[in-house]
């Protein structure tokens, strides 16, 4: 989150991304964040963990809009929320089926048979 505060705060002049490339950056960014997001919901949430990160993105993804609103020669649109919350909810979604294959890790993983 604080790489993409980061990124978000830096001002037009600097940053020159054309359409539909920005789309897809929105789109990896906020993807990571959800697979993150959903990491750290875990095991114990992992039905919800999808939900749980498509949440977090769609209101990250709000506060990114509105502060690169703020920010000189940026502006928000919300084609490029769309974006966040797709990368959000694809992310969790990624986390879930990786879950779901049986990739594993952190603790206890070593000690399960077969990894």
């Amino acid at each position: 989150m604080g790489v993409l505060a980061y990124l978000s705060s830096q001002p037009g002049t600097k940053v020159h991304v054309e359409p539909p490339l920005d789309k897809v950056i929105h789109l990896c960014a906020f993807g990571i964040l959800g697979f993150l997001v959903a990491c750290a919901a875990g095991p114990r949430l992992r039905w919800h963990a999808a939900w749980i990160a498509t949440l977090v993105a769609a209101l990250y993804g709000l506060g990114d809009e509105v502060h690169q609103s703020l920010t000189p020669g940026r502006s928000a649109s919300a084609w490029d929320w769309t974006f966040d919350v797709a990368g959000g909810a694809a992310g969790g979604a990624a986390w879930l089926v990786a879950w779901s294959q049986g990739l594993r890790w952190g603790r206890g993983s070593a000690e399960r048979p077969g990894n």
